[in-house]
């Protein structure tokens, strides 16, 4: 599996434990410490979106899983990658618990995408309006109500403890 993260915040509690592990990579809109992660530095429109986007279509060795997630998110116990690896399915959304995702739906924070998903879509919507806007009264995120439509019907989700996600917003 490899994984992809959105970069802006550069957060020690998300890159050290990743920076452990094979096949890991930051696609960034701003420039820091990436812990000796593989770091791309993107426009900065798109939100986390236009970086996952990226990801597909210029780093991914189009053979495995990608697990996509923020670099704001806290990892408790990164032994949740195992757990997430063992998931079958075409795209599985990460959860803290199932009140969470009846509160959101969905989210761009976290989730893994089967390589044969990823083949057959070749890549993410990102709203190459926005440059940065967080505030849901503009329409933002887009990318994530646009993930979430195409697929609801097939999306399945995980349940777990092991990270803490939303330090810059709700979640």
């Amino acid at each position: 599996m490899q994984i992809c993260i959105a970069g802006w915040y550069f957060y020690k509690e998300c890159l050290l434990p990743l920076s452990l592990y094979p096949n890991v990579y930051l696609v960034a809109h701003r420039s820091g410490d990436s812990l000796k992660i593989p770091c791309t530095i993107i426009e900065n429109v798109g939100l986390e979106f236009h970086c996952y986007d990226y990801f597909v279509k210029n780093i991914w060795d189009k053979k495995s899983d990608v697990l996509f997630c923020h670099d704001d998110i806290e990892i408790k116990d990164a032994s949740f990658l195992e757990d997430i690896k063992k998931i079958d399915g075409n795209i599985i959304m990460v959860w803290r618990d199932e009140n969470q995702y009846k509160k959101n739906l969905a989210h761009g924070r976290m989730f893994k995408c089967s390589a044969q998903y990823l083949e057959n879509i070749g890549g993410f919507w990102w709203d190459n309006n926005n440059t940065g806007c967080l505030h849901a009264s503009k329409g933002c995120n887009r990318g994530i109500q646009e993930l979430y439509q195409s697929t609801k019907n097939i999306l399945k989700h995980f349940y777990t403890d092991k990270i803490i996600m939303g330090f810059r917003g709700k979640v």
